[in-house]
């Protein structure tokens, strides 16, 4: 993880994941909005201890905020001590998940009770219109989605502490305004994304 972010450093990794092709291009924005959401990734990647390129798979930007992925959602919920699930159901129709939370009384063997359990079926994803924005994924790797969408509702509603996020030294002020000539772009104001990262974390 980048403990100490700065203007040159995350300008540099910026550029160095962009270059090396180890962010998902987004062909809805344009170039300058795609470098900003790169940046904005690895500040809020380094906020949950993930290094800038795992960043780019572990943060999703979704209308206009830094949220963790399923996939950064398991991490950090597998990092956790206290934390725990068990799998009841997991075929072409539907997830169920259990969570368990470890509770220590003094004196005492740690007991594992069970905090709540969620269920993710192919009906819901159909309601969410899931299926049909893209049918050939669905079709492909429904388990691992219906997994992935019942592991997300599992972690917001019973264990939202994985969320949580501790945002590293950095100089917000110098990363979020680079001139044009320091960054090498035209137009450097940051995304909307960004904005809203930055301004969160200094509150």
């Amino acid at each position: 993880m980048v403990e100490t972010l700065d203007r040159e450093n995350l300008k540099f990794l910026a550029n160095l994941i962009i270059h090396a092709q180890l962010a998902e291009p987004d062909k809805t924005v344009d170039a300058n909005t795609q470098r900003f959401r790169v940046m904005a990734k690895i500040v809020a990647g380094a906020a949950h201890g993930f290094d800038p390129i795992s960043s780019q798979s572990f943060i999703q930007i979704i209308h206009g905020r830094c949220v963790l992925s399923a996939a950064g959602m398991a991490v950090k919920f597998g990092q956790h001590p206290d934390l725990d699930l068990r799998i009841e159901q997991l075929d072409d129709t539907a997830c169920k998940l259990v969570i368990l939370r470890r509770v220590v009384t003094d004196g005492k063997p740690d007991e594992w009770i069970v905090r709540g359990s969620v269920t993710f079926t192919i009906e819901d994803a159909e309601a969410a219109g899931l299926t049909r924005s893209s049918p050939n994924i669905w079709k492909q790797y429904r388990q691992d989605l219906l997994y992935a969408n019942a592991f997300r509702r599992a972690v917001r509603r019973f264990a939202p502490e994985i969320a949580a996020a501790e945002w590293p030294t950095f100089n917000f002020a110098a990363a979020a305004t680079p001139s044009v000539k320091e960054s090498g772009i035209a137009s450097p104001a940051p995304s909307a994304a960004v904005t809203e990262a930055l301004d969160s974390s200094s509150a």
